[in-house]
This record gives C-alpha cells, structure tokens and sequence, in this order.
C-alpha cells in the first residue's frame, strides 16, 4: 500500500478522476452514451459516413481529431479515448493495436490517458479466461527499443550513420543511468495494465528482461518508490544479480531496487519537509521523528531484508562505498538520508562480520568487468577497502588478507590515495587503520617487508624530481605515517627493540623527506609525515631528542613546526637547550620563523609559525600577524 504521505501523487489521481467524471457527465448531456458510443467508435475506425448521427459539436471534435487537429471539449476527449480503448482491446489480442490506439492520445490532457486506462482495464477484466491470459501473456515482453533507420538520404549521394549500440558491462552503470528508457516504458499501455491486473506477474516479467535500462525505467515511479512493502517484496522475490562466485547473472532488478532503498527514504523525506497548508511546527515535529526514528528503524529493516539474498553482500558492499564516497555532498540536507543509510548499513554489515577476501575479490570482478568493455571508468580498490576498514568491528583480529590488499593498493595507482587526501577522508582512515593494525601479533615485520618492497618505486621517485613530479613517494610516506601511528601505541612484540625500531623508522622519514623537492605542494607532505615521525620517536624515546632535531634546524620553518608538536610531550627546558646553540631560545626561532614564512611565503611555513605561537601561549599581541 502507498504512504499516504506522498499527497502530491494523490491530488493527481483525483484530479484525474475529476477530470474524467466531467467529460462523462457531458457527455451524458449530449444524449444516449452507448448510442453516442457507437457512432464515435465508428469515425474512429474511419467510417465517416457514421458523423451524421452525432450530435453537430461532438462531430465537429472527433472529426478533428481523426484529422490531427486540436479537440476543444472534454466530452469529446472522454469519447475519445473510450472508443480508443474499445478499438484498442476488442478483438483478437495484439499488442501493436493497443499501442496504435494509445499513441493516438500524444497531445491529450493526462486525464484523458487515466480514462483510456480505466476504459482498457475495464475492458479486459469482463474478457473470458482465455483471451484474458492471451492478453497478460504477451504484455510480459519488454518494449521495443526504437531504432532509427540508418539511411537518412534518398540522394543519389547516401549518407548514412552507424546505430547506436551500448550493452551494459557492468550492471552498476544503472546507478547512474540517465532514465532515457523511462518515457518509452510508461507510455508502454501493455505493461501498465499487466501490473493492474497482477503485479506480482508484472514483477517477474520485468525482472527478466535482459535490457537494464528497460528494468530501470518499469521500475521507476511511484508504485514502486512510494510503496514501501512492495518495494522489499520485489527486492526479495528477485532474482539474483550475482552467483556464487560474484560473476554477473544478467539480471538486474535487485541491484535497481537496492538503490531504491535509499530513494524511496529520499522522496519521503522531501514529502514531510514540504508539507503545505500546515503550520511551521508540524513539519518540524515530523521531520525529528522521520530523522531519530522512523528511517533508522526502516534503514535496518531494509538493509536485513537485503543482506538475505545470496546476492546481498555484493550489493550491500557497493552501496556502502557508493555512500561514503569521501567527496563532499552539495547543497545543505533538511533530512540527510545518505548519512542515516551509511549508519545503519554499517552497522548491519559490522554485524554480519564479512571477510576482506570477499570485499577484494567483489572489487576485482567489477574492476575486470569494466577493462574487458573498454570502459575508462575508474574502480577504486581505496574505496571498497575503506569500506572494509570501516566496518570491522573493534574487537576482531586484524584479517591477514586486510594487510595483504593493503600492500596492493599501496603498490598500485596513487591516484586513490591522492583522491582521499584532497577531500580530506585520508587522517581518518589511517587512524581506523592504525587501530586495526596495532591488534596484530607481530605488526612490525609486515611493515619492513612492505616498506622494502616499495624500494623500486621510491628509487624512481629520487630520479623523477628532477621532472617536478609530485607523490611519487606517497605509497612510501603513507607507510611511514601508518608506522609511526602503530609504533606510538607501543605494539611491539617478539623481542624487537623499541629504540632501534623508532631509530630505524625516524632515518627512513628523513631519507623521504630530504630527497623530496616538490614544485608544489604534494597530496601527502614528506615533511609532515617526518614531522610526525619525530614526535612519536622522541614520545617513545626521549634520548633521541637531539639526534632527530639536528636535521630540522637549519630549517626555521619546519624547526618551528616539530619545535610547536614537541611542546606537548617533552618539557620545554629540555627543548630550549637542544635549540640554543642554533636559535639562542624558542622565542628567537619563533621570530625567526615568521622572517622565513615572509620570505618562502609557503602555508606550510606560515602554519607552523601559529602553531608554535599557539604552543608557547604568547600573548595576542605578541602573535605575528599574516605577513
């Protein structure tokens, strides 16, 4: 049943409904129905000798009508589209009369299209059992997409044009189809009286269809999208869009009805937020229980009823990285539904525990699908991993295949990372990973062998700056950044030596960062990751003080930034000693480090210059201003 919310759709209907009860009561008022019928039934199937018994004014229109000229009276339209359905349905079924006849309603108010489908359906309801099921049985064919003639010149001098020919390769492309399909399948009169009569036959014709784009549209509009039950019943009952080993079945109706999960919560929600004829307080009260209650609760139904089907952890995993896409959302939310279904879809796949085996190779099928079409659509691995970090639960082990996929993305195309660095998502997924990291057994190992088998690619990095290329070390800094992080919660295991591993550690960020000379700034700084570094090192280790100072001095602006992280963890009498042989005191490098943002007018120098400011407490008006 629809949510009688949804008044828009409900003031259509009965607009529809008055709109048709008008013309029939004018059309009362000319005389006889069923004679007047008759004779319009007959100027319909080109007998114009049958215009002489009508009366003049619904001659005059349905003989215009017959001529495509525009009709004026709504009893003539109500005619119209009655003896339209009754040349349409009487008869031997054939779908191409019933279409003939409803195209001739192209330029008709849309009453009289909602007059031509009660007329059709009424029609077919007083049919014998057979004929009945004749008719149902060819309206579950799909629509004929039309194709246009190639030749399009007669000349002695042809030209011609290819037809268009796209296949879905990936059946995800449906999450962004256009709906061009949409306006063909609602004008499709077969279909719409198919899913009057029987909705559930309806479903199981559609869902069968091997265009995509023809599911999409049958399944787009209201009776689905306003219907909530219905909605997870066809999700239920169809059929899988993937098997066993996550291949692509061909089907793609469940995948569709996944999204429509989320747009169904959607179109609710701009339903409540606009109520008109209420006061400002009702649309408000209502929106707070849509937003704490009601869609959580449905969210949680919803996302249940999907994780049932054998296919629903591929569709629940491509949900999840398609709503936490890292990008900002446009615009402003009243009701911000996205966020409410990344929640709750989160929590119910945390509670089903999936393996990282399953996420990866789920990626990889649709990365494969999309390079044997030849499709430039990027699948980012950083993304469906993201998805997988954020939905371990704290209190399990650390997967060894997360560490593994780890490495690969951390071996492959930087763009991911630089993607998530750029919407500001990647602080936060080190910092889950770093909490799932730090639970393994033996995390150091693992880091030294991926950090050597990245030696190749920082080697090339050394050699291409000289070609002002940037982040060609970031796979090399993301890993340090990630070890430092572990390495700060003290995990350190079978006999290794925290100092010698903060040692280790601190030679490798200055090696990154001393051959790091970027034309700009890079997605992740070398210099914040060896920043960073420092701070945990001499955190775990504060007999390494001078040594990790040395190299940052003679550089004021970044002295001034680890100068400004150190101030929390180590005692500020011990930081004036370690820089008075170069600067005198903290106040002297202060200053001399706003003199060096002047002149380098670099953001990460005039950065450091506030931080350490804000580190020393100096007064207001001892901070420098913006220079």
């Amino acid at each position: 049943m629809k949510d009688a919310r949804f008044v828009d759709e409900a003031r259509w209907i009965v607009a529809n409904e008055r709109g048709k009860a008008h013309g029939e009561a004018l059309l009362g008022e000319l005389g006889d129905p069923t004679v007047l019928m008759a004779g319009v039934l007959a100027v319909l199937s080109n007998n114009r000798d049958m215009v002489k018994v009508l009366p003049e004014t619904l001659a005059e229109e349905v003989t215009r009508f017959v001529n495509r000229l525009d009709v004026r009276t709504d009893s003539a339209w109500f005619a119209i589209a009655k003896g339209l359905a009754s040349l349409g349905i009487i008869g031997a079924p054939s779908l191409l009369r019933l279409m003939e006849s409803a195209s001739r309603l192209e330029r008709a108010p849309q009453w009289v299209h909602h007059t031509f489908h009660e007329e059709a359906f009424a029609l077919l309801r007083d049919l014998d059992e057979p004929t009945l099921e004749a008719w149902l049985a060819l309206s579950s064919a799909a629509p004929t997409v039309p194709i246009a003639d190639a030749r399009v010149s007669s000349a002695p001098i042809e030209v011609t044009r290819r037809e268009a020919s796209w296949q879905v390769s990936d059946p995800f492309e449906l999450w962004d189809e256009g709906g061009a399909a949409i306006p063909l399948v609602a004008a499709y009169e077969p279909l719409n009286l198919l899913r009057r009569f029987d909705d559930r036959r309806w479903f199981r014709a559609v869902d069968a269809w091997e265009d995509g784009r023809l599911v999409f549209a049958a399944l787009f509009g209201s009776h689905v999208l306003h219907d909530r039950e219905t909605l997870l019943r066809y999700l239920t009952d169809a059929a899988p869009v993937f098997g066993e080993s996550g291949e692509w079945t061909g089907r793609t109706a469940g995948l569709i009805l996944a999204k429509s999960i989320i747009e169904h919560a959607s179109a609710l929600a701009n339903a409540i937020s606009w109520q008109r004829n209420v006061t400002d307080a009702e649309p408000d009260a209502a929106v707070a229980q849509l937003i704490n209650e009601e869609l959580p609760a449905y969210f949680a139904h919803a996302w249940r009823v999907l994780l049932t089907r054998s296919d629903g952890l591929a569709l629940a995993a491509a949900l999840h990285v398609r709503l936490a896409d890292p990008r900002p959302r446009p615009g402003v939310y009243r009701v911000d539904v996205p966020s409410i279904a990344l929640r709750t879809l989160s929590g119910c796949l945390t509670a089903i525990r999936p393996r990282a085996a399953q996420f990866r190779t789920l990626w990889r099928l649709r990365r494969e699908a999309q390079e044997r079409a030849g499709r430039g659509r990027h699948v980012s691995g950083l993304r469906a991993f993201a998805c997988m970090v954020a939905i371990t639960a704290s209190d399990e082990p650390l997967d060894p295949e997360l560490f593994d996929w780890l490495g690969e993305l951390l071996r492959g195309d930087p763009s991911d990372w630089r993607y998530f660095a750029n919407c500001g998502a990647l602080p936060e997924l080190l910092d889950r990973m770093v909490s799932l990291l730090a639970k393994n057994n033996d995390p150091i190992p693992k880091f030294e062998a991926l950090y050597a088998s990245l030696e190749p690619s920082r080697r090339r990095g050394e050699f291409g700056r000289t070609h002002t290329e940037n982040d060609a070390d970031l796979a090399s800094v993301v890993l340090i950044v990630l070890l430092a992080a572990v390495l700060d919660k003290r995990v350190v295991r079978n006999g290794e030596d925290i100092v010698e591993t903060s040692s280790r550690l601190f030679r490798r960020a200055l090696r990154l960062y001393l051959v790091s000379s970027p034309a700009f700034e890079p997605t992740l700084s070398a210099r914040a990751a060896l920043t960073f570094t420092i701070q945990v090192c001499v955190r775990a280790n504060q007999a390494m003080l001078e040594e990790c100072l040395g190299p940052v001095l003679t550089d004021p602006g970044h002295a001034a930034e680890v100068l400004a992280a150190l101030l929390s963890s180590v005692p500020r009498h011990r930081l004036e000693r370690a820089v008075e042989a170069t600067y005198g005191n903290l106040l002297i490098l202060q200053s001399r480090s706003l003199e060096w943002a002047v002149a380098t007018k670099l953001q990460c120098d005039r950065r450091a210059v506030d931080a350490l400011a804000a580190a020393l407490r100096l007064p207001p008006a001892e901070t420098p201003g913006t220079p």
